[in-house]
């Protein structure tokens, strides 16, 4: 797949589009409910938990632009450190609710 704004096909890009646009509102209604309301309680992750579909979406399409846009100009050492660092985090990730 191609990133939103290049996409061919119309429906994609709004789809795409309106996904990122709730990640920014979750995101900045997260941040300002986190400053006008300063207690342990008000920033839970369950408020944002109707980001996570658009989160992994938005973010799956963009390591694979990554990926391909560093295939193209020979970066295989970049890609081993994009694989290595999305390894380590998959294993941090893994370890931490392993317990």
């Amino acid at each position: 797949m191609r990133l939103c704004a290049v996409h061919p096909r119309p429906g994609v890009r709004v789809a795409l589009a309106m996904s990122l646009a709730l990640l920014w509102a979750l995101l900045l209604a997260g941040v300002a409910a986190s400053l006008r309301y300063g207690f342990h309680g008000s920033a839970r992750a369950g408020y944002l938990l109707a980001g996570m579909a658009p989160g992994a979406l938005v973010t799956a399409l963009g390591l694979d632009a990554a990926d391909r846009w560093l295939e193209r100009r020979g970066g295989t050492a970049a890609r081993a450190v994009l694989y290595g660092w999305l390894a380590a985090l998959a294993a941090a990730s893994a370890a931490t609710f392993a317990s």
